[in-house]
């Protein structure tokens, strides 16, 4: 369970955007999200590979609950994080410098956003936030900043340098609102601490009237409401991935390299990564291969790709949970 709730429900009941929403989020502080309940019954195999690879994952730097952030912070995060007015001044000038080191070549989506539309990389490409999400690293900064202007252009194309929002006249499209509204991705309350969750659940796409560029952009979208979080960029940002479900449906693989290339070089928040898996009472309608010929195999193919995901500099942690139902196992 969690939050004392059945798994379903609670990730069922998420909150879903509309353009009334979208200010409310920034706000939203409700009960927390809550480790599930451990029970007797859990396949031992299974149990002991999950065992065995959060062991070697995670190591001992797990804070007082499971979905409490890893107690990782040194020196450098927290000066970043604390700041005077008088330091962030001279700080950002040094991210300025930096930002003017780097090849035109490799920065002419962010001069072109400077050129057509300087209010909106005023308000909406702090350089705090780059310059926190690197640990005050000023030159990393620079280059996730640029990052981030090339990776908007690429995706959101002729609309990239209009504001992001969901009203007429931003940066999202019809199709770009309908798959926020539809829950891809959809915020959840935040925890007891105040941390931001998000929900990712592909069988909230909505497959007939939108793809993979819509499913993006909307993620980018949810980002930008998240960054204005101080704490994205220091603690992180807790995202459920609901990775395997009882339902098998189909999945676009080629969402992942995009989605976690942004992750990585170009989007101002950390991710505290939990993949959540609802195993299929039968592995009936799986395509024939080596690595799902069992739902065991299936566990081990989820953690060697969620491993892939932790070696991801932005992710401060990754968590696979499985459901522990006997019979389902």
């Amino acid at each position: 369970p969690i939050d004392g709730h059945n798994n379903r429900e609670a990730l069922s009941g998420h909150k879903r955007l509309t353009m009334e929403d979208e200010s409310s989020t920034r706000s939203n502080d409700h009960a927390a999200v809550e480790a599930p309940a451990t029970r007797p019954g859990r396949n031992p195999s299974i149990a002991t590979l999950l065992a065995a690879d959060t062991s070697r994952r995670r190591g001992s730097n797990r804070g007082p609950d499971m979905m409490t952030p890893p107690q990782q912070e040194t020196s450098t995060k927290r000066a970043a994080a604390s700041l005077t007015k008088e330091e962030q001044e001279r700080t950002v000038a040094q991210f300025h410098e930096a930002i003017r080191a780097i090849p035109i070549n490799k920065k002419q989506a962010y001069l072109e956003a400077l050129r057509q539309a300087p209010q909106v990389v005023a308000s909406e490409a702090d350089p705090m936030q780059f310059i926190r999400v690197c640990d005050g690293d000023v030159w990393a900064a620079a280059e996730r900043f640029v990052n981030y202007w090339k990776e908007r252009k690429d995706l959101f194309q002729e609309r990239a340098f209009l504001p992001l929002s969901m009203a007429p006249g931003g940066a999202l499209t019809k199709a770009d609102v309908l798959t926020l509204q539809a829950g891809y991705p959809a915020m959840l309350p935040r925890t007891k601490s105040g941390i931001q969750v998000v929900v990712l659940n592909r069988n909230q796409w909505l497959r007939k009237t939108t793809d993979r560029n819509n499913r993006l952009r909307a993620c980018f979208y949810i980002v930008h409401l998240l960054a204005k979080d101080e704490r994205a960029q220091t603690e992180g940002v807790i995202v459920f991935n609901m990775l395997v479900q009882r339902r098998l449906t189909e999945t676009d693989n080629g969402i992942r390299p995009p989605l976690w290339n942004m992750v990585e070089t170009a989007w101002p928040i950390k991710m505290c990564f939990h993949s959540v898996c609802f195993l299929p009472r039968s592995m009936r309608g799986m395509a024939p291969s080596s690595s799902t010929l069992s739902k065991f195999s299936y566990i081990q193919e989820s953690i060697n790709i969620e491993s892939y995901f932790h070696k991801n500099r932005r992710v401060v942690s990754v968590d696979i949970h499985v459901e522990e139902d006997e019979d389902a196992m």
